[in-house]
């Protein structure tokens, strides 16, 4: 217990000015999605998604060194610099499939929203004039034909 607090103190009287931000900004961005996702204004698949990106970045963060040598000697890099380079692309292609696959998807409720639209403004459109039709014959039928009995 006794080294586990030496290595707290040690570990907070040696930490980068960044160290110190990127965990603050941290608990500001989560409180906000928080805050989102108890408003309705965000699922909860995302949710969870962006807590754990800025945990992640958190943690990167503060032990920078020790978890860079980690991740490489599991997935089995010479250097951590190519370990961390290697993690951060697939991370950044993670994201680009993700956010690709819902604009498709939004593309298709969007195309299907359209037809929809479409189709009911035609249908519309057909029963004006339908009805202008109906109109313009009630008038001919109610309009005299002779001229002399309206002058009466």
């Amino acid at each position: 217990m006794k080294f586990a607090i030496h290595y707290i103190i040690q570990l907070l009287n040696s930490l980068e000015f960044y160290q110190w931000l990127v965990p603050l900004l941290a608990i500001y961005y989560s409180v906000k999605i928080f805050r989102q996702y108890a408003k309705k204004q965000r699922l909860i698949r995302s949710t969870v998604i962006w807590l754990s990106f800025w945990i992640i970045i958190s943690f990167l963060a503060v032990v920078p060194h020790d978890t860079s040598v980690s991740l490489a000697n599991i997935l089995g890099f010479k250097d951590n610099i190519n370990a961390v380079i290697f993690i951060a692309l697939a991370v950044l292609f993670l994201f680009n499939m993700f956010f690709t696959a819902t604009i498709e998807k939004l593309e298709k409720q969007m195309t299907e929203v359209v037809r929809k639209l479409a189709i009911e403004n035609q249908t519309l459109r057909a029963d004006l004039s339908e009805y202008e039709k109906e109109l313009i014959q009630r008038k001919v039928e109610n309009t005299p034909t002779d001229k002399s009995k309206t002058q009466d």
